[in-house]
């Protein structure tokens, strides 16, 4: 499931329930979703002042349609953990 793929740190600041149940809206008001395209794909290194917790992260920016929605951007961002894996740390539709 799509929880498993999210950080501990965006585990620790969302319950699960609450990651569900906004997950299901997004998909209720949006629709399925039909193209995505990237847009922009920005890579950090090191520890950020606005988040010290995390080191390396990646955030991609997609330009994207969805069935109710044609044109949306979705930004997802991930996270590097410590045994290298990448994992979601943020997402934002608009």
């Amino acid at each position: 499931d799509a929880w498993r793929l999210t950080s501990p740190h965006f585990q620790a600041s969302t319950k699960k329930d609450d990651f569900i149940d906004k997950m299901e809206t997004i998909r209720r008001v949006f629709g399925k979703s039909v193209s995505r395209q990237l847009l922009n794909k920005k890579i950090s290194y090191g520890k950020l002042a606005d988040d010290p917790s995390m080191e390396n992260r990646i955030v991609t920016q997609f330009l994207s349609s969805c069935e109710n929605a044609p044109k949306t951007i979705e930004t997802i961002i991930l996270s590097q953990e410590k045994d290298g894996q990448w994992l979601v740390s943020n997402y934002n539709i608009r």
